[in-house]
């Protein structure tokens, strides 16, 4: 897990940073691309999984569907509202967009260690 949040922390400092230097260099689009799947990768072999398997595990057989479903309706909302959310924080923050997401996962990092 401590790996997997070094690696998606990582992902969106290095996102962040090759998006502000030349913006019509087609080389640092390519790269911004690839942190972008870099944070994709460290995340769902961390956390991503986690709210599946803990749900899974700690729901008693006759609440677990319910339980399951509420999550995952969570988890939509909550991608709904990154999706929604994230033009506005470009348009706010130009380059830097990655860089509130990359403090979120410093937090983390240091909660988790």
């Amino acid at each position: 897990m401590f790996l997997s949040s070094v690696g998606v922390t990582a992902a969106l400092i290095g996102k962040a940073r090759a998006s502000a230097h030349h913006e019509d260099d087609w080389s640092l689009n390519w790269l911004s691309v690839s942190f972008v799947l870099c944070f994709v990768i460290a995340f769902e072999l961390g956390p991503g999984p986690i709210p599946w398997q803990i749900g899974a595990e700690i729901f008693p057989e006759h609440a677990r569907a319910a339980a399951m479903s509420a999550a995952a309706a969570l988890n939509w909302v909550c991608n709904a509202a990154v999706g929604l959310g994230f033009p506005a924080m470009s348009s706010a923050l130009g380059s830097l967009v990655f860089l509130p997401f990359a403090a979120v996962l410093l937090l983390w990092l240091l909660f988790t260690a």
